[in-house]
C-alpha cells in the first residue's frame, strides 16, 4: 500500500521511483505478516485448546467403566450400566430408567474409583 502511495506522489511530481527502493520482498512481507500472526493467535487460543478437550473426552470415553456418571449432548445424567462396542445403556432417575445411547452422544464423564 505505501509502495502504491509512494508511486502516486513521484508520479505527480515528475519522476517515478525506482522499484529497487521500495522492495517487492518487504512488500509482500508487510502485506502477509499481519495475516500469518492473526492466524497464529486464532491457532493458540481457539484450535488448540479445542482439540486438547476433545481428545480429553475422547480419552475418558475409552476407559470409562460401569458405575460411572455421564452427562450427554442433550442434558440426560445417568450412570453407566452397561457398555458394548459404541453403544452404552445409562440408568437414569429413581424409577431406574435405562436408556440406550451411542458413545458420541456423551459430553461429560465423572469417573469413580471403586474401593
Amino acid at each position: 500500500m505505501n509502495w502504491f502511495i509512494n508511486k502516486v506522489y513521484a508520479e505527480t511530481a515528475g519522476t517515478a521511483p525506482a522499484m529497487e527502493d521500495v522492495g517487492m520482498g518487504s512488500l509482500l512481507l508487510s502485506s502477509i505478516l499481519p495475516f500469518a500472526l492473526i492466524i497464529l493467535v486464532m491457532y493458540f487460543m481457539l484450535i488448540r485448546p479445542q482439540r486438547k478437550k476433545e481428545k480429553t473426552l475422547r480419552d475418558q470415553i475409552n476407559n470409562m467403566k460401569i458405575g460411572d456418571e455421564i452427562t450427554t449432548i442433550g442434558g440426560i445424567m445417568g450412570k453407566i450400566v452397561s457398555i458394548k462396542d459404541d453403544e452404552v445403556t445409562i440408568e437414569t432417575s429413581i424409577e431406574r430408567t435405562k436408556l440406550q445411547m451411542n458413545k458420541y452422544a456423551i459430553k461429560d464423564i465423572k469417573q469413580y474409583e471403586q474401593a
